[in-house]
């Protein structure tokens, strides 16, 4: 528990500057975050199998650039010429490899975790850059915080049916109800109080739960794919909580489902 106390405290001296601050801090800040994310997901694969030197460096060569591309500051300002180099030099190198070392399994496996890592944390720079954006972006982490202390408080006292013990063993339904609950109620009245008290109740509660609701399933997603590679977390880069992904995975849906309900909050 201390452990998780003291990595917990260090990330919130290193993050919170950064959000206040904004700009290209906030933007370096991301970029870092996306290039851990990254590597924790070739880590992950490479549990399974080991991929070639070269292929990781392109990895990170395209992350980067579809991540740079977001400095315009419009939503995943990416065109066509970056998807297809993504596409092209990540399907390109199968003809140079044997199977074994690198097949089409793997190259889609990276075009898709590249283009969802620089995608988030794209959003992510977005919404900071946007007008209230910090309000915004407390309002999202919000969600995810209550959604995640409440279900696995509530979960550990009162949790008796299990939600989905393949993907999960440790997730109960009543966590995840009193989940939703918290992680609606808490965000509804801060963005209220701070936002907008004009806002349509009805849209801000069933926009609030849906994204609590859609967190939740992203922790499982992320839960799943550790589970198909045998992890634990997806690294120890942060003690007591695991790595990146483990602290992101909910944020990360809840993002998404963010942008879609923008327009209607």
């Amino acid at each position: 528990m201390l452990k998780r106390v003291i990595s917990a405290v260090i990330m919130a001296v290193i993050g919170i500057p950064a959000v206040i601050i904004g700009g290209n801090v906030f933007f370096i800040f991301a970029f870092l975050m996306s290039i851990l994310a990254l590597y924790e997901i070739i880590d992950t694969k490479e549990t399974k199998k080991t991929l070639p030197v070269f292929i990781k460096v392109v990895s990170y060569l395209m992350l980067t650039v579809m991540f740079v591309m977001s400095s315009t500051g419009k939503i995943f300002s990416v065109d066509y010429r970056v998807i297809s180099s993504l596409m092209t030099s990540m399907l390109l190198p199968l003809i140079f490899y044997k199977r074994e070392s690198y097949s089409i399994n793997d190259a889609m496996y990276l075009v898709g975790f590249i283009f969802l890592i620089s995608s988030f944390f794209n959003l992510v720079v977005y919404i900071r850059n946007m007008d209230e954006g910090i309000k915004y972006l407390v309002y999202i982490l919000l969600i995810a915080i209550s959604s995640d202390t409440f279900a696995y408080i509530s979960g550990n006292l009162i949790g008796t049916h299990k939600l989905i013990p393949s993907v999960s063993p440790n997730k109960s339904i009543e966590g995840t109800i009193f989940g939703v609950i918290f992680g609606t109620l808490i965000p509804c009245t801060y963005y209220y109080v701070t936002i907008s008290d004009s806002t349509n109740i009805l849209y801000l509660i069933v926009g609030t739960m849906f994204l609590s609701i859609l967190g939740q399933l992203g922790d499982l997603v992320f839960s799943a794919i550790k589970r198909y590679f045998n992890k634990k977390d997806y690294s120890n880069l942060i003690p007591g909580h695991g790595g990146i992904l483990d602290r992101v995975d909910s944020l990360l849906f809840i993002t998404y489902g963010f942008i879609l309900l923008l327009g209607v909050l």
